[in-house]
């Protein structure tokens, strides 16, 4: 029936229309276009490309605030050693009053010293005791300091570079350089940080307060 059907619509002349309206309603996936393997391998690199720019500026991104985390601690921690060295400093006594030893820098040096040592009466006996003698010197890159005869020493800051900590001497107007160690009025403190070549200084004068006591 359905044969003498189709027979009857191409005699009409709708046969083939009939046919091709069949074959669209069977096969509707059939004539939809897909990705070729070029075009597949162009969008996998150029993905490619734009992960690796990003990763690129997300790694620079941590570089340069670790660089710049790392700046402000060490700048902060010599900072705080700075403030530390001019109280004590500024506090210095004599090693022997009661003897007429007036000695206040125990290892005074004409020009900028890389170390300095120094004594605190904390009991006010009127003479330094070993145990309140008080040192700042540079190891390696560490500022380290020393009290008393104790074989260890206590890191402050790092790190600095090999000249980072200079004492240098002066006379009471702070612009004349003590020759000797009983000229001696101010004290320049000056510490270097070097964090990856970008070098930071901190510099302050102390008078020392107990030179004429």
């Amino acid at each position: 029936m359905e044969r003498e059907l189709f027979h009857g619509y191409r005699a009409c002349g709708l046969g083939d229309q009939v046919k091709r309206r069949e074959d669209t309603s069977v096969h509707p996936l059939a004539r939809e276009d897909g990705f070729t393997l070029a075009e597949m391998m162009v969008t996998m690199v150029l993905m490619v490309v734009v992960l690796f720019a990003l990763y690129n500026i997300f790694d620079m991104s941590i570089r340069v605030f670790s660089f710049g985390n790392n700046k402000v601690e060490s700048v902060e921690s010599a900072r705080v050693a700075m403030e530390r060295m001019e109280r004590e400093i500024r506090s210095a006594h004599p090693r022997n009053r009661a003897a007429g030893d007036r000695t206040v820098i125990f290892n005074f040096a004409t020009g900028p010293q890389g170390g300095i040592a120094f004594g605190n009466d904390s009991n006010r006996d009127r003479m330094v005791q070993t145990s309140e003698r008080i040192s700042y010197e540079v190891d390696g890159s560490a500022l380290r300091r020393r009290a008393g005869s104790s074989a260890t020493a206590d890191t402050l800051a790092e790190p600095l570079r090999n000249d980072g900590l200079s004492f240098t001497y002066f006379r009471s107007d702070g612009t004349t350089p003590a020759v000797t160690e009983a000229q001696v009025a101010i004290v320049r403190i000056r510490v270097a940080v070097d964090v990856r070549g970008r070098v930071q200084t901190l510099e302050t004068d102390v008078a020392l307060r107990n030179r004429g006591v």
